[in-house]
């Protein structure tokens, strides 16, 4: 079976402005999330900028709804201290979440699968594979009839 996509939907949909209109959201996102730890306001400015690029890249895929409920989801069941003080995510651990929470893809039946193929006997099989230079992978195979 073969599953082709017949449909771009999603972040591949989106234009390019629309791709970086979303990113612009996932940074804000990304960056209320990690407003709630403790930071080094010693970090240089272009390190948090880094640090949320990245998370842009990690979650670019999934939609604004996605990460809010994953967000939620994390705040729920995530990672805590010894005092119970949730520890801070990264991006893949929202991304997981994110995943999880996608329906599995649906296997759709070829409709190539039922047509008729060409079978080719062995003999043919062996002739165009020395012709093409393979004659060698032609003495693994055992011909029709042959016992092992």
């Amino acid at each position: 079976m073969t599953n082709q996509i017949s449909t771009i939907t999603g972040f591949n949909a989106l234009s390019p402005a629309q791709k970086e209109a979303h990113r612009e959201k996932v940074v804000i996102r990304a960056s209320a999330i990690l407003r709630q730890f403790w930071r080094d306001y010693a970090t240089p400015a272009s390190e948090q900028v880094l640090e949320l690029e990245g998370w842009a890249d990690v979650l670019e895929s999934a939609s604004e709804g996605e990460i809010r409920r994953a967000w939620a989801e994390y705040q729920r069941t995530g990672p805590r201290t010894q005092n119970g003080v949730l520890r801070k995510p990264d991006a893949g651990a929202i991304w997981a979440i994110v995943r999880k929470s996608r329906p599995m893809p649906k296997i759709v039946k070829d409709q190539d699968e039922d047509r008729p193929r060409n079978n080719i006997d062995a003999e043919t099989r062996a002739n165009i594979l020395t012709e093409r230079g393979f004659g060698h992978v032609v003495k693994r195979f055992p011909k029709a009839g042959d016992t092992q």
